[in-house]
Parts: structure tokens; sequence; C-alpha cells
């Protein structure tokens, strides 16, 4: 099958088939007890929408959660909330709460910094923080980078490679990249890399999560490589297209059927936090898929972007990357 009609299969079943899709394949009861209790996640973008439901989840389950966000006062609101939810779990004591804004290399470095401090080892990293400007003009950063290339592929890059040392630690360290199904509706074209020229938002997001994809199977393979962190297995995944606030800025009578037709078909925010918490607490994972670098859809390995396995686009993207922050990310 072409790629190209494989892709839109995948959509048109994501939009319309969405909700019941993920009530036929996901697991039920995510996480395990049992999966969770006396490890520690760090998930990126948590106070709303699927990384909400992914850090509730985990907390709920006895699991120590690190939460970086920008909004720390609603982070810590939600803590408050869910501590009155009867788990048996010390909610507050397990939950950590570092503020970090993806926009901002030297936020970054911060929130790196003080996490490591706190938790020197990590169990697993969930890079669940994204941006999708549907309507805005092409900006950059401070830093001077696209900001969907910033926020999606190169901040999540650098946190997963300053954070290997403590995931090492651990007996079953995995670092879990949010990506999207519409990485496979772009190409990797890397002389246009942050959208220079023909820039359009969907255009953007797709692009910097194609990236994000490409470059999760370039670290696995340089990791398998490195005695030190060899075991620390790398997985992305799609969410599923959730009803969430993404919408928000689109004229009214398009939030307005998002938000009150589409909502009938799509998967729900629970459902779509499913695959990353099967992803990121299943014990069978590593087993089931010991090369690392799969790609999952409704708890599922599925079918990614074929640039993911060109090995010198790869190469030219990690090179490419290095020469643009200046400095080697993995020796």
């Amino acid at each position: 099958m072409p790629h190209e009609l494989d892709v839109a299969l995948d959509v048109f079943k994501d939009l319309f088939l969405g909700r019941l899709f993920a009530t036929i394949y996901h697991p039920k009861d995510l996480p395990q007890t049992e999966h969770v209790e006396g490890k520690v996640f760090v998930v990126t973008g948590c106070t709303s929408g699927i990384g909400e439901e992914t850090v509730k989840r985990l907390l709920l389950r006895g699991g120590t959660v690190v939460m970086g966000c920008r909004k720390t006062d609603v982070a810590s609101s939600l803590v408050e909330k869910w501590a009155k939810e009867g788990t048996p779990f010390p909610i507050k004591d397990n939950a950590t709460i570092i503020y970090v804004d993806l926009m901002s290399l030297s936020s970054v470095d911060d929130f790196c910094s003080k996490l490591l401090q706190r938790f020197p080892k990590i169990d697993v990293l969930i890079n669940n923080a994204g941006l999708f400007d549907m309507v805005g003009k092409r900006t950059e950063t401070g830093d001077g980078y696209e900001k969907h290339f910033q926020v999606n592929y190169l901040s999540p890059l650098i946190i997963s490679i300053k954070l290997l040392d403590a995931l090492s630690k651990s007996s079953d360290p995995r670092v879990v990249n949010v990506s999207s199904l519409v990485h496979q509706r772009t190409d990797a074209d890397l002389d246009n890399w942050q959208v220079q020229t023909g820039y359009t938002p969907p255009t953007a997001y797709a692009r910097s999560k194609l990236l994000q994809v490409v470059s999760t199977h370039e670290m696995q393979a340089r990791l398998r490589q490195n005695e030190k962190y060899k075991t620390i297995q790398m997985y992305c995944l799609h969410p599923g297209t959730i009803p969430t606030d993404i919408a928000r800025d689109l004229p009214d009578v398009i939030v307005w059927l998002y938000k009150n037709v589409a909502t009938f078909f799509l998967a729900t925010v629970s459902q779509g936090a499913d695959t990353q918490l099967y992803v990121a607490t299943d014990p069978s994972i590593p087993t089931q898929y010991p090369k690392g670098g799969d790609y999952f859809v409704h708890c599922t390995s599925s079918s990614y972007h074929p640039a993911a396995n060109n090995v010198s686009l790869r190469l030219k993207l990690w090179e490419k990357t290095e020469e643009a922050i200046g400095y080697s990310l993995l020796q």
C-alpha cells in the first residue's frame, strides 16, 4: 500500500473511529500499582489534557512524579485536588513541581539541574509537552529557533540527553516521546527544517514532530553503542486526536464544531493518556520491543514515517542539531 494512502486511512480512523478503537484496543485500568509504586517519573506539560491525566493516574497508583511545567500554580492546585481523592499514597509528598519553559533553553538547563539535585535516579521520562499554534505567524524563540521546532523537538531532546545519567541508574529506564500522527504528513527536508520558507502552522508542527520521531531512532541507536546507557529504551507514540483546547484560537464556529460534534468520535482525554501510560509502565514493553524506537498508536506498535529508517538522514539531523546548539549531544 502506498505510504500516502496508508497515512490517509490512519487519519480517517483517528478522527472518526478514535473512541471506538480506544475502547477495543486499550488495556483496562492503566497503570497498575505494582508497575508504578516506588518509581520516579518525569512528565513535562502536565497541567492540562493528557499530561494532567497521566500525572494524576501515576500519583494515584503510588508513583513519584516530577511535574515539569510553566503554570506551577495550576500544578499545585491539581496536586491539592488529587490528594483529596482517597488514595492510600501520599500524593503531596510524591509530587514535585519544577518550573520549565521549553521555549527557553536556559530554563531547560535550570529545570534539569534542579531535578537532578532532587532525583539522582529516574525511571521514566515522558516528554509530553508540545506546541501547536494553529493560526499564529512564524515566530522564533529568544534562542533563535522557530517555536514549534524548539518546543516539540529541540528542548525534549536536550532534556532527554541531560537526564541520561539518572535514567541509567534505573533497572528499567525508558524515554517516552509524545509525537503525533501528523508527523507522517510532511517530509524530512533538513534544508528547511525550521520551515524558513513556505511556513504554515500545520507544516511547522508536523515537521517538528517528524524530527522528534527521526531523532528517537537515532538516539536509540547511539544509546545501544554506549556501555553506560545501552539499557535505556526510547519510544514514541501518537496519543490519539483528543478534544482538548488546541482549537481555541480558531473561528468560533470551528471551535463549537470541534467541541460539540467531534467529541462524539474522538478519543477522550482519559483514553489519550492510555498509550503513554502503557508504554511508560507496562513491564512487557522492553521484552516485546527490545530494539526500541517503536512508535505506538492505541497501545499497539504501529508504522511510522520511513525517514526514521534512513540512517544517513538520521545522522545528518543529529550533526545538524549539534552544530546548531554548539556542543556534542552524546559522546
